[in-house]
């Protein structure tokens, strides 16, 4: 086992088993990176305001330097330790010698890893709005593809009102920007640095805090030294926004799990996002939709299990906080996941048009826009024109006769009972079997599955999400430059002159 810097107080090295209880070790591989960047940037504060003197910074420099060249294998070690930060310290002691120990001026793990876990919840973040946005256009391209598919749509699976493939498509890319926005939001409530608050209350040591907020690319401070190391609020927040996203990425798996069943047949997923059965050849299942829902309950625990470490904790820091990296870690992974493979499954599938019209032909989908048709052509009240349009559906059960072949003398002895007097049957409906995006065409509301809505929601979702996209890049363009901006001012550091 390592000797630990930390031990002082106490008279006995920590017992075997106790350390690989506490080790975050395992976890702290996720921060590596942004602890070597935080430490990086501290020592370079330190040099830039003479708290410690340029050799030292240097030799401090060059060995946290060879341990950013070497990541990932920096951790084949046999030996245990507490955390990332205790075998970071370790090693630069080990290579820089007695000067390493000045590297943890002014700091403590507790701001330390504040800053290591929004540095890295930041990039992640970006990572999925990028993810996200592949998913996005993939359902573009389908709403682009199926533009004028008539589809059927439900409520409480039953069938409920005509619509077009396209504008379901829509619905979820719609969703999915609202997504998108909580994740920005999340980024916001993020960015901003800890560093400096040392354990809970600041130093007396004359750290500038803002010199690393600027180095490390944060909007500002998380100015009070306390809520700095013992606020997590804004991962509850990261946690949400990866869990409303996955609770749309699962609804919509499940619509495509039950359309793609023989019993609907609307749609077939392509066979190499599908899986089959060991015993039962005639069987094409869609795991890949599946297993979606079911990461979606990974993301569900991740924010249940984040939840619950909050929870009961007293103000400051407290070592329960190490355990909120897990949840983290589980439900990036899993978005992340979920997303790249979707974002090609989606993309396999394929309509089946014969089989959407037979379902169509079979339903009684037309009865609202029936509904209206007599309150526009009679100026009858809504609810006498329901009634009667559910006495003739009624009335088309009994017999098995589609609502488009009601007889024109039922109509008007159906009619007759309600109003007291009969209408006469609209020439309408007979159209509605034959020509059915006629019926869309009279749909005249804002965001209806008309075809003229359809062409303009289309139009104007392509160009948001192309300055979604422009968004994303800079976001991503700015991060990789803010990473490499520090360690070229390590190096920098590294080969200026001694006479400095």
């Amino acid at each position: 086992m390592a000797s630990s810097l930390y031990r002082g107080r106490l008279g006995i090295s920590m017992e075997t088993d106790t350390l690989s209880y506490l080790s975050s070790l395992e976890e702290d591989v996720w921060i590596v990176k942004e602890d070597l960047l935080g430490s990086i940037s501290h020592v370079l504060m330190l040099a830039e305001k003479n708290i410690i003197n340029k050799e030292d910074a240097k030799k401090i420099l060059s060995a946290l330097l060879e341990l950013w060249k070497n990541f990932p294998p920096i951790l084949q070690t046999k030996e245990k330790y507490e955390d990332i930060h205790e075998y970071i310290e370790n090693f630069v002691v080990s290579h820089a010698g007695i000067v390493g120990k000045r590297m943890h001026i002014g700091r403590s793990r507790n701001d330390q890893v504040a800053l290591d876990l929004r540095l890295k919840v930041r990039k992640e973040l970006v990572e999925v709005m990028r993810l996200s946005l592949e998913f996005m256009g993939s359902l573009l391209k389908l709403a682009e593809k199926y533009e004028h598919q008539i589809f059927p749509f439900y409520t409480h699976l039953q069938q409920a009102q005509l619509g077009l493939l396209s504008h379901y498509f829509l619905s979820y890319f719609d969703a999915f920007v609202r997504d998108f926005e909580r994740l920005k939001f999340s980024f916001r409530i993020t960015n901003f640095s800890p560093l400096g608050a040392s354990a809970i209350a600041g130093t007396r040591i004359p750290l500038d805090r803002l010199y690393i907020s600027k180095l490390l690319g944060f909007d500002g401070l998380i100015e009070n030294s306390l809520d700095a190391v013992s606020s997590r609020d804004y991962m509850l927040d990261v946690l949400n926004s990866l869990n409303s996203l996955m609770l749309n990425i699962s609804r919509m798996s499940e619509d495509i799990v039950i359309w793609s069943t023989m019993e609907f047949g609307f749609l077939e997923i392509g066979d190499e996002y599908s899986s089959v059965s060991s015993v039962m050849p005639q069987k094409k299942n869609p795991c890949v939709f599946e297993i979606a829902r079911a990461r979606c309950s990974k993301v569900i625990s991740s924010y249940l299990y984040f939840t619950s470490i909050l929870k009961g904790l007293p103000s400051g820091y407290n070592r329960d906080l190490q355990e909120t990296k897990i949840p983290l870690i589980n439900a990036f992974l899993a978005t992340k996941n979920t997303l790249q493979i979707l974002s090609k499954a989606v993309s396999s599938l394929k309509i089946n048009e014969k089989n959407i019209l037979k379902h169509l032909e079979s339903g009684y989908i037309f009865a609202v826009d029936l509904a209206e048709i007599l309150v526009e052509k009679f100026n009858i009240p809504f609810r006498d024109a329901h009634r009667i349009v559910g006495r003739l559906v009624h009335y088309c059960i009994a017999n098995e006769l589609k609502l488009t072949e009601i007889p024109e003398n039922i109509f008007k002895e159906i009619s007759s009972s309600i109003l007291g007097k009969p209408i006469k049957l609209p020439t309408e409906l007979r159209a509605f079997s034959t020509n059915p995006v006629e019926v869309l065409k009279k749909r005249r509301v804002v965001g209806s599955p008309s075809p003229k809505e359809i062409s303009r929601m289309l139009s104007e979702r392509k160009e948001r999400l192309k300055k979604l996209e422009e968004e994303v890049y800079i976001l991503s363009e700015s991060l990789e430059k803010i990473e490499e901006n520090v360690i070229e001012n390590a190096k920098k550091f590294l080969g200026s002159s001694n006479r400095e």
